[in-house]
């Protein structure tokens, strides 16, 4: 069995584990066009590769919501990827279930346990929690998650725990 998880957008990626292993994992940058956007012609064979390398397949994405802040160009063209996606995981007849990020962050205890009084967590203290999670889960992956001038790429980091989630809820 393998697990997919992708974490939508330009910044995701798409992360493949073996069951039985866990130490195989192949993790993807999402392919993108060079007038950006995200390239479904690539996300199409990518997803044919994969369906021709394995038998069985359980794939997690996460569900698209609308982001605080953000335009609606960029809210616009970030749906027009998640269609994308969609139609590769569906034309390739891969099986996914989509998740809201509260109920799968639940899982590895990196949602906010704030009070009212306490104040929201800001965008890059949640990436650092989704950081922590993963390296407590996959020490030796951890040169996969930052960039050589140390930008972290949480894209990779959540599509890692995406596939996690899909191993523990599909068991």
């Amino acid at each position: 069995m393998v697990y997919v998880g992708i974490d939508p957008g330009q910044q995701g990626a798409i992360t493949l584990m073996e069951d039985m292993t866990k130490d195989k994992i192949t993790i993807y940058d999402m392919p993108l066009l060079p007038q950006k956007g995200i390239d479904g012609k690539e996300l199409h064979d990518l997803f044919l590769s994969i369906k021709r390398d394995c038998k069985s397949i359980f794939c997690i994405l996460e569900k698209a919501q609308a982001m605080p802040g953000q335009g609606s160009v960029g809210g616009f063209n970030y749906g027009v990827g998640y269609g994308k996606i969609l139609s590769a995981l569906e034309v390739n007849q891969i099986p996914f279930q989509e998740v809201h990020p509260m109920r799968w962050k639940k899982e590895f205890g990196i949602t906010s346990k704030r009070g009212k009084a306490e104040p929201k967590l800001s965008t890059a203290d949640k990436k650092q929690l989704s950081l922590s999670a993963v390296l407590k889960l996959f020490p030796k992956l951890s040169y996969l998650f930052h960039t050589e001038r140390g930008k972290l790429l949480d894209g990779r980091v959540e599509s890692l725990l995406l596939a996690e989630y899909a191993r523990r809820i599909h068991k």
